[in-house]
């Protein structure tokens, strides 16, 4: 079980996700520090995004808002901590070794 989630190559795979996000336009680069630290953490208070990020807290906050919107980071409140979450139709990249390829296909096509 532990050889189909490969969390020795997660941090890689948030990196990747992320950097083909920033191609498409849809998330800046610094998102990956942001979700790799919440990995790592399990949560991260708002207050330390601008220190993760390295960007100013308005920055770091619409950051954080659009790795909210896309289902990647989740909290209880609008103030609490954030937790990383992982939607179903951007598993094969974070998790490949769950799906078979046509699966991950399929999902990716509905995004």
């Amino acid at each position: 079980m532990q050889s189909l989630f490969d969390l020795d190559s997660i941090q890689n795979r948030i990196s990747y996700f992320i950097d083909l996000q920033n191609v498409n336009g849809l998330l800046r680069p610094e998102s990956k520090y942001l979700l790799q630290e919440v990995f790592l953490k399990g949560q991260v208070y708002r207050k330390e995004m601008a220190r993760i990020t390295g960007k100013s807290a308005k920055t770091a906050r619409s950051i954080m808002k659009k790795l909210m919107d896309h289902g990647l980071l989740i909290s209880d409140d609008a103030t609490g901590p954030v937790r990383i979450n992982f939607p179903v139709n951007y598993i094969g990249y974070f998790f490949p070794k769950l799906y078979p390829e046509t699966i991950e296909a399929t999902l990716n096509s509905k995004s």
